[in-house]
């Protein structure tokens, strides 16, 4: 590890800590977010709009999008994913662990182009998964989180995990 990058682990530790007295998962707090997922095919993205309705319970509304290849057929997926979410772990108010389950509406399209084939399809189903957030600065915090998601009418396969990091920002 060179010398900037442990003088810049320390700072960060150093600011958060002196941050730590401010609120972060309150009633009433609402947070943009922002990450990219790993999956099966290939990455997904997601804008996420977080509030919080008790100090350990999120309501947040997913937009996922996915694009891809999967075999020789192009993939897509467009998502919403309306979750609540629980925390039963906070550590010193810097680290929160979060169980989320929702459901999810959406759209798959696929075409392949030997076969001249394409599908429209609509998807509906389940969201569940665990994310941890650890905030370095007083309302920014980076995410990492896993998700399966369970869904009717795919053409690919019902189920599909997320695996992905990101960034959320309190806004208010």
């Amino acid at each position: 590890m060179s010398k900037n990058t442990l003088v810049l682990i320390i700072t960060l530790f150093i600011l958060n800590n002196i941050q730590a007295q401010k609120l972060r998962h309150v009633e009433g707090n609402v947070a943009i977010d922002v990450s990219i997922h790993l999956t099966d095919y290939a990455p997904a993205y997601s804008l996420v709009y977080t509030h919080f309705f008790k100090d350990d319970m999120l309501f947040k509304v997913k937009l996922n999008y996915e694009k891809g290849l999967i075999g020789l057929s192009n993939y897509t997926a467009y998502l919403l994913s309306p979750t609540v979410a629980h925390t039963p772990l906070k550590i010193k108010s810097s680290l929160f662990l979060n169980f989320e389950l929702g459901g999810i509406i959406g759209v798959e399209q696929a075409s392949n182009p030997e076969y001249v084939e394409e599908y429209n399809t609509f998807l509906y189903g389940v969201n569940g998964g665990v994310e941890a957030e650890y905030y370095f600065l007083n309302n920014i915090a980076v995410l990492l989180n896993i998700n399966e998601l369970i869904t009717q009418n795919s053409k690919f396969g019902n189920a599909r995990y997320q695996i992905g990091f990101g960034l959320r920002l309190i806004i208010k």
